[in-house]
């Protein structure tokens, strides 16, 4: 999921857009925090979250 969002960023032209990808890749990163209990999967959940906040602040900034 977070793979799409950053993919998706770079065609992101509104803010408004931008912002609720911004909010569904939080809701990714939240329930991985709750429900991988695993710390090299948690790991990887957290790279991809910073892999899209990245990219989407790239579209944004």
């Amino acid at each position: 999921m977070l793979d799409a969002v950053a993919q998706i960023a770079g065609h992101v032209q509104r803010a408004q857009d931008a912002a609720c990808l911004q909010r569904h890749a939080g809701m990714v990163i939240k329930g991985a925090r709750e429900a991988v209990p695993e710390a090299d999967d948690l790991l990887a959940v957290e790279a991809g979250f910073t892999a899209a906040t990245l990219a989407l602040g790239e579209q944004c900034g």
